[in-house]
Parts: C-alpha cells; sequence; structure tokens
C-alpha cells in the first residue's frame, strides 16, 4: 500500500459485521493457512485478519497499516495473545522489508472499486518482492462488471445544488465535477437498464498495470 486511505475505527467495525465479506476471507484463510506460516497483512487497519492468521495457525503475521488504527490493532493483539506472533508496521507495503517472504499475503486495500488509489501497484510491489515463491495471494483476482442504472433521485443528489440556491448565486461551473463523479450506492435489480457486462477480470497473480486495457 503506497497511499494512506483513512477509515474511522466505525467503519473498520461495519467491515467486521459485513458476513458476506468476512466469510469469503475467512474460507480463504482456513484453506491457505498451515502451521507455522509468514503471513503480510496489507491494510490491516484494526488488524482482524491478522488475529485470524494467528487464530489458524500462523507462525508469524506482519501487520501493515499507515493510520493510527494500527494501534487499536496492538491492543486487540494483546488482549488476544498474539503480540508474540505479530509484528506491527505504522507505514506502507511498499517500504517494507521483511527477513522472510511471507507464504501468505492478505490484503484489502480495494475500498468500492479494486482500481481505489494506488491498490494494484501495492499489489504488484508485494507479489514480486515480499511474496514466497508457490506463495497465496488474498484475495486473487475481482471481477468487475458494469451497467446502465436508472436512479433520477440519486442524480438529482448531484446536480440541483448547482443548479438551484437561494442566494441569487451562479454555482454552475461546480456541476461538471460532481456529475461525473461516482461513489458507492445501494440500488434495487430493477433500476438496472441493461444486463451488467463483463467488463475486466484482474488477476492479482499476474497483473502488472493498473490500465486493463493493457492486461
Amino acid at each position: 500500500m503506497t497511499a494512506p486511505t483513512s477509515y474511522s475505527i466505525r467503519s473498520y467495525g461495519e467491515m467486521i459485521t459485513d458476513e458476506p465479506r468476512m466469510q469469503a476471507y475467512v474460507e480463504a484463510l482456513t484453506r491457505a493457512i498451515f502451521p507455522g506460516c509468514v503471513v503480510l497483512d496489507i491494510g490491516a487497519g484494526t488488524g482482524i485478519f491478522s488475529m485470524l492468521a494467528c487464530q489458524l495457525g500462523a507462525g508469524e503475521v506482519h501487520a501493515v497499516e499507515p493510520d493510527d488504527s494500527i494501534q487499536v490493532a496492538r491492543a486487540v493483539a494483546a488482549e488476544n495473545g498474539f503480540t508474540d506472533r505479530i509484528t506491527f508496521h505504522q507505514s506502507v507495503s511498499t517500504k517494507l522489508g521483511i527477513s522472510k517472504r511471507a507464504d501468505v499475503i492478505i490484503s484489502d486495500l480495494r475500498g468500492v472499486l479494486p482500481l481505489l488509489q494506488h491498490h494494484i501497484p501495492s499489489i504488484v510491489d508485494a507479489r514480486e518482492r515480499l511474496l514466497a515463491p508457490g506463495g497465496c495471494l488474498i484475495p486473487q483476482a475481482d471481477d468487475l462488471y458494469a451497467a446502465l442504472v436508472d436512479s433520477p433521485e440519486l442524480y438529482r443528489s448531484y446536480e440541483e445544488p448547482w443548479l438551484r440556491n437561494s442566494y441569487e448565486l451562479d454555482l454552475l461551473a461546480g456541476r461538471k465535477h460532481v456529475t461525473s463523479s461516482w461513489r458507492k450506492v445501494n440500488l434495487e435489480k430493477e433500476q438496472l437498464l441493461v444486463t451488467p457486462e463483463h467488463l475486466a477480470t484482474i488477476d492479482y497473480n499476474t497483473i502488472k498495470s493498473p490500465d486493463i486495457n493493457r492486461q
């Protein structure tokens, strides 16, 4: 990870209670972890995956997180008796050096989209420098889909402040910046105007560039 993205501790709590997300990671860790293995947790946040790796038998865990949330991870590790196996690095993974390459690298840097900030360059760097031959990346791949949706209320919330206001000010110059932006929203399937099309598969074992046209 080469550029920090700050989340609140509350946000990390919401991630922990996201059952589909957590179950997928837990199943992957259960398959990948073996007794005594070395694990690298990139974007560790408050440390949930580092703790789970220890529970599953990892012998050495490196938890990497540039944000101050790593202090919560330290406290949680102490409460659960894992401080002898987890080394905490308040840094970014591209600046990290470890004495023994990791058998398993687990990361959760995607944010809303796998193309977020420096996610892909960070994974490429970790794979090439920090992963042992034959080691495992979690996740291994992401599939991107795209579709047109119909959501007038959502669009209006972007556009309305720049078209009309109570102060007799012309704010139109701001409109183009928000109508071309994106954010995470929850929509109903009835709002899809077309069947989602597969845009790309990001294979973290082979990807070299965040430009999907070059894969």
